[in-house]
C-alpha cells in the first residue's frame, strides 16, 4: 500500500475525520439561518367553516325562528419585511463566524490525519525494515555459527567463538566475519 492509499483510505473511513466533513457540512447551514433572518416572511393561510344555526326574532306576528345553513371561506396572504432588526444582523454574523469557525476546524483534523496517516505508514515501514533486519542478522548468525563450528571440528576454532554465535553476538576474536550477506 503507498502512502497516497493509505491516505484516500483513511479519509474515507477515519471516524473522526467523517464526523469533521459533518461538523462542518452542519455548521455550513448556521450561514443560511443567519442570513434567512433578514429575509421577508411570506406566509399564506385558508380556512373554511360550516355554519348552522338557529336564530329566534320577534316580529309583529310573533316569534320567528330562522335556521342559517352556511359555509364560511377565510384565505390570507401576509409578507413581512423588518426594516431594521439587530437581532437578526447579529445572528446573521454569528451564523458566518460559525461556518467560518468549522471551516478552520475541518482543516486542522485535515492536517492531523495528514499528520497521523504519515507516522502510521512510516512507524509501519521502519517496523518492516527492522524485521527484515533481524531476518538477515539471523541469516547471518546460523552461517558463521555453521562455519565456526566447522572451524572448531577443524581443530582452528575455539568452543567461546561457538557459545558467542550462539548467544547472538559476534565472536570477540580478530578473525574477519565472512561476507554472507
Amino acid at each position: 500500500m503507498t502512502l497516497e492509499q493509505a491516505f484516500d483510505a483513511a479519509l474515507r473511513h477515519e471516524p473522526e475525520f467523517q464526523a469533521a466533513i459533518h461538523d462542518r457540512r452542519a455548521a455550513g447551514e448556521f450561514k443560511v439561518l443567519g442570513r434567512a433572518n433578514l429575509l421577508p416572511t411570506l406566509a399564506y393561510s385558508y380556512s373554511w367553516g360550516k355554519n348552522w344555526s338557529e336564530v329566534e326574532q320577534d316580529s309583529l306576528f310573533g316569534p320567528v325562528t330562522e335556521e342559517r345553513d352556511y359555509r364560511s371561506y377565510s384565505s390570507s396572504l401576509r409578507l413581512e419585511q423588518p426594516l431594521f432588526d439587530y437581532g437578526a444582523w447579529v445572528a446573521r454574523d454569528i451564523g458566518r463566524l460559525r461556518a467560518a469557525r468549522a471551516e478552520l476546524e475541518f482543516e486542522a483534523r485535515l492536517q492531523e490525519l495528514v499528520v497521523k496517516v504519515s507516522r502510521a505508514y512510516t512507524d509501519t515501514l521502519v517496523a518492516w525494515s527492522r524485521r527484515r533486519w533481524a531476518r538477515e542478522q539471523t541469516s547471518v548468525l546460523k552461517a558463521l555459527l555453521e562455519r565456526n563450528e566447522a572451524l572448531r571440528k577443524a581443530g582452528e576454532g575455539t568452543l567461546t567463538e561457538v557459545l558467542e554465535t550462539r548467544s547472538g553476538s559476534p565472536p570477540r576474536s580478530r578473525r574477519r566475519w565472512p561476507n554472507a550477506v
